[in-house]
């Protein structure tokens, strides 16, 4: 799993150390085709990677992003515990990668650097579903 970690953009500048970490608190989860992973207002349970397949992202029932192997979601509610603002269906036979929110949030809040991205990245998307909202 540490690889699948490895190639997630956001997560480029944490140490050997910090990977191994993560990886030794994942988990690999399988969706079917259609299968959701999580509901809107969901509490949170962690992040995601998408090792395999494509899932789909949804808020209010708009599509928000159809997301692909290397992409991670789920780390706004990680990061401030709050609930999911998204739900998430297998748009095809999918496997994620599954780490628990402490895990991740721990490994983030002692890496300024990697930190500094994943806000970057979390904002980018907050803009994104606003506009989307917008245009709903």
């Amino acid at each position: 799993m540490e690889e699948i970690i490895r190639s997630v953009s956001m997560l480029k500048g944490l140490t050997p150390e910090q990977v191994r970490r993560l990886a030794a608190s994942a988990s690999r989860v399988a969706l079917g085709a259609g299968q959701k992973l999580f509901d809107e207002g969901d509490p949170t349970g962690g992040v995601f990677i998408v090792e395999r397949g494509r899932v789909r992202l949804t808020r209010k029932g708009t599509q928000i992003a159809d997301l692909g192997p290397g992409a991670m979601f789920g780390e706004m509610a990680a990061l401030d515990g709050g609930p999911r603002v998204v739900t998430v269906t297998a748009g095809e036979p999918t496997s994620l990668v599954a780490i628990p929110a402490d895990a991740y949030t721990a490994v983030v809040y002692e890496n300024a650097a990697v930190l500094k991205e994943v806000l970057r990245v979390v904002l980018n998307r907050v803009r994104g579903l606003e506009d989307a909202i917008r245009r709903g």
